[in-house]
């Protein structure tokens, strides 16, 4: 059996890991693969192992916009837990990977009985949630500068630091916003070396400095 590189999985004790992985299958995620569509039924969850997939929500008359990330520290679906399958975002693959991938009929019963699990999905939940409503909440307030160093600090540490595969276009469509900001604050980020660009691909080059314009040192 694999070994479980994702942090939920890997958190448990062994027992409980074991039957969690029992009823897990290991499915390769394609970059640009909608796992998930707002409002419509989901019938699997994901617990990524490599890669990351973002979450979207759509308003009328809008385009989707990004309201967060889920890596391999945690799980795409903690909501099917709870009996529900309508999920309240969309989730795409940002950068391909590996995932445990689970029914949603069998998470609930591999939790039946099993503290750790169950504490640690309420877990990350609520620290999910609390991501969510810090980033939502620090929106009015961040420069877009600030907000893409934000996005590609995350992303940097979901994809272990390798070139993040990803179009001008694409950051703006995830920040809600028009391509040429991007490209002022791009390239604010790359003159200050903190950031390295090339057409379809960025590479952080100073973490430590991108977090602190993103106001997450």
């Amino acid at each position: 059996m694999h070994d479980p590189d994702n942090h939920l999985i890997a958190a448990l004790p062994p027992k409980a890991r074991r039957r969690l992985l029992a009823a897990c299958e290991l499915v390769t995620l394609s970059a640009g693969e909608t796992l998930c569509r707002q409002g419509q039924p989901m019938s699997h969850a994901y617990f990524p192992r490599s890669g990351f997939v973002v979450l979207t929500v759509v308003a009328p008359a809008r385009e989707p916009i990004q309201v967060g990330m889920i890596g391999r520290e945690g799980m795409l679906g903690v909501h099917l837990l709870w009996g529900l399958v309508l999920p309240p975002w969309q989730a795409q693959v940002q950068q391909g990977g590996l995932a445990w991938r689970m029914g949603a009929r069998a998470l609930r019963q591999a939790c039946l009985g099993n503290g750790p699990l169950l504490q640690g999905l309420a877990g990350y939940q609520c620290g999910l949630l609390g991501q969510l409503a810090a980033d939502l909440g620090g929106l009015p307030f961040w420069s877009l500068e600030a907000r893409l160093a934000r996005w590609l600090t995350m992303a940097d540490a979901h994809s272990d630091h390798a070139p993040l595969q990803i179009t001008q276009e694409r950051l703006a469509h995830w920040l809600g916003v028009r391509r040429v900001g991007v490209t002022v604050a791009e390239g604010g980020l790359a003159r200050r070396g903190l950031i390295a660009c090339q057409r379809g691909q960025i590479t952080v080059l100073d973490p430590q400095a991108l977090r602190a314009v993103a106001g997450m040192a």
